[in-house]
């Protein structure tokens, strides 16, 4: 059982605010509450993997291999992969160069 001004320290370390007035059951409630937060996994940048899968122009790749190659990274729907693809030849929206991928049937191909 640690005392108060440990509990103190351990939340100063962690840089958690509490007040002097504070018992030390609420002390220790903070620091069990600091402890037991799940970390927020980072989100994958769906455009940022379009990048990664066609790096060239005339680069080539199915339809299919593209949502699944996206799908072992992040859960999107068929439909936003579209609209990044979209976001991509957009200056405003691509956060980073512009890129144009079309669809050529079952195919999507990188033209610049």
């Amino acid at each position: 059982m640690s005392t108060k001004k440990e509990l103190q320290a351990q939340l100063t370390s962690a840089n958690i605010a509490f007040t002097s007035k504070q018992n030390k059951a609420a002390l220790q409630a903070l620091l069990d509450a600091s402890t037991n937060s799940t970390v927020r996994k980072q989100r994958v940048s769906t455009k940022q993997l379009l990048r990664n899968m066609f790096p060239k122009v005339g680069d080539t790749h199915t339809v299919q291999a593209v949502l699944d190659n996206i799908a072992q990274h992040t859960t999107v729907q068929a439909a936003t992969v579209t609209t990044m693809i979209g976001d991509l030849k957009n200056s405003k929206y691509a956060a980073g160069p512009c890129i144009n991928i079309v669809r050529n049937a079952n195919n999507y191909v990188r033209e610049s």
